[in-house]
């Protein structure tokens, strides 16, 4: 596989993943020893490794071209929504906010995520729960023979006792090791702390805005029906994403390399993600049938009057299953508005 594919892929699954949020914010909602246990650890983790990966000096980061993410808006004679994929989780001080989106931000009513955050949080014991195996079987076994030496050496690059991984569900391992990792890159970009709470994504930052301006949040799924679409992954693609992950880790590739530069940019083709970025199975649950269903919502909303953002991740707004290319198919327009 090509070394872009494989970056795309990993960091398009650790994107989906973390919206939902389940690794260090929901310790204190758990309610089973061992799972929070293994929560408290992760996040005490993540905070023990600001000493030994930040750099002395921040490095320079790299040069970020004015924000101009796109926009698109579907609309009827009292209706606009507008759509704006997102990023789950951004460098620190990343600027995104274009002057379009920020007029879009003043303009609109009530802000519709993938998922409210805030029921996210309510329903932590229950997110952690989908998580785990209920049992503790090694990682180790679940891959190759051949690598187990290098899983070895990228677990203990997450500051983590491998056993922190043996309860978890492949997939649910899988994607937290990508989030550290991902957690650690932009730490590491410009030597601040490795704190996950330091890196808000998108969504975080609108629901601030809207939050403290009194206007309605809601999600599109909850957040335990968004982890249970990983219940559609097979055995069989659970293993290859994780050797996939390995393998990137024993050839030296950065496994995690969000594209934020095209996306703030509003390179649209740059971040889509096509059909051979996931396994099949993956891909239809989590980009064909989410973005089917949304597609359905909005345009039941179209029958409410008012101005709606519509605020996911960005790649469903991209690629040949985007939510755009839906609702063309049903006789709906969703023009580019910036």
């Amino acid at each position: 596989m090509r070394k872009g594919l494989r970056r795309v892929r990993l960091a398009a699954l650790a994107g989906a993943l973390w919206l939902a949020a389940p690794v260090p914010g929901i310790a204190a909602q758990a309610g089973d020893p061992e799972r929070d246990g293994i929560v408290a650890t992760i996040a005490q983790a993540t905070e023990e490794r600001s000493a030994a990966d930040s750099p002395a000096a921040p490095a320079e980061a790299p040069p970020q071209p004015e924000p101009r993410p796109a926009i698109w808006l579907l609309q009827d004679a009292d209706t606009k929504i507008y759509l704006f994929g997102t990023f789950h989780i951004l460098p620190p001080s990343f600027r995104w906010r274009s002057s379009a989106i920020d007029g879009v931000i003043r303009d609109a009513d009530e802000l519709v995520l993938e998922v409210d955050e805030r029921e996210a949080m309510a329903d932590g014991a229950a997110m952690v729960g989908q998580m785990m195996l209920g049992k503790q079987a090694p990682l180790a076994w679940r891959l190759s023979p051949d690598r187990r030496e290098a899983l070895d050496e990228m677990l203990a690059t997450t500051g983590l006792p491998a056993e922190t991984f043996d309860g978890m569900k492949t997939w649910a391992a899988t994607l937290t090791i990508a989030v550290l990792q991902m957690v650690r890159q932009y730490s590491g970009a410009d030597g601040g702390p490795a704190d996950i709470s330091e890196m808000p994504g998108v969504e975080d930052q609108l629901e601030g805005v809207f939050a403290g301006s009194g206007r309605p949040i809601s999600g599109v799924e909850t957040a335990t029906q968004q982890l249970g679409f990983f219940g559609a992954v097979s055995f069989a693609e659970e293993r290859q994403l994780l050797e996939e992950m390995v393998d990137a880790h024993r050839s030296g590739e950065t496994s995690v390399d969000i594209s934020e530069i095209d996306w703030v940019r509003g390179d649209v083709e740059a971040i889509a993600i096509g059909r051979d970025v996931m396994p099949a199975g993956l891909y239809d649950a989590l980009i064909t049938r989410r973005n089917r269903a949304w597609t359905e919502w909005l345009i039941q909303r179209l029958e409410r009057p008012g101005t709606v953002l519509f605020a996911v991740g960005a790649g469903h707004m991209a690629g040949p299953d985007s939510v755009q290319t839906m609702l063309a198919a049903r006789g709906f327009t969703a023009g580019r508005v910036d």
